[in-house]
């Protein structure tokens, strides 16, 4: 009923802006005290997504969701979330999702590379990961304000997997377009260091 969905969404919103102060407030991005909290949130989102999939809402549910997966640890389920919510391109939250979609890819691998030492083939896994969702994002949103730092970015991590070609496309892509930019001395010097 309508007025189940309602009750169900204010009690998810209130969850989430009690999760968000207990964030804020711990001054950490995470905390262990909010870990409980946000996977709460996240139930009270998946079952608003589950009963009402179609509701005119769904998309900021899904947003929602997203931050909800990602301040708990499930960078999968963040991932997911934001790129369902990416997809409506009537949301005027849409490209801030997609830009989440990267950020979260972002956090998986360093999360990755800071995990246990012998799990290559996942810290390996996360970085094509990143890499392909910051060109998606690129791709799809050419004038964003974030272009020039996820060339460097998609350039820093191809370098360190070994993916030097990479690298270099990225860093030539930076030069180019970013030519004025004061961190083009830098990019110079990588690729050097690289070819």
């Amino acid at each position: 009923s309508e007025f189940a969905r309602d009750c169900l969404e204010a009690l998810a919103l209130e969850r989430h802006r009690t999760a968000r102060s207990a964030v804020a407030g711990s001054g950490f991005a995470r905390s262990s005290a909010s870990s409980t909290e946000w996977a709460s949130v996240l139930s009270d989102y998946e079952t608003l997504l589950r009963d009402w999939p179609m509701d005119r809402t769904a998309s900021r549910w899904r947003f929602l969701a997203g931050e909800a997966a990602a301040q708990g640890g499930g960078y999968d389920e963040a991932q997911v979330h934001y790129r369902e919510a990416a997809r409506d391109d009537t949301a005027s939250f849409a490209r801030e999702a997609a830009w989440q979609v990267v950020a979260v890819c972002d956090a998986a691998y360093e999360s990755a590379r800071s995990g246990e030492a012998a799990d290559i083939p996942a810290r390996s896994a996360r970085a094509k990961n990143l890499l392909e969702e910051a060109r998606h994002f690129r791709e799809t949103h050419p004038e964003d304000g974030h272009h020039g730092d996820l060339l460097l970015r998609e350039a820093e991590v191809a370098e360190r997997e070994g993916k030097h070609a990479c690298a270099v496309e990225a860093l030539t892509s930076f030069t180019a377009r970013h030519d004025k930019d004061a961190r083009i001395g830098p990019a110079y010097l990588q690729w050097a260091r690289i070819e």
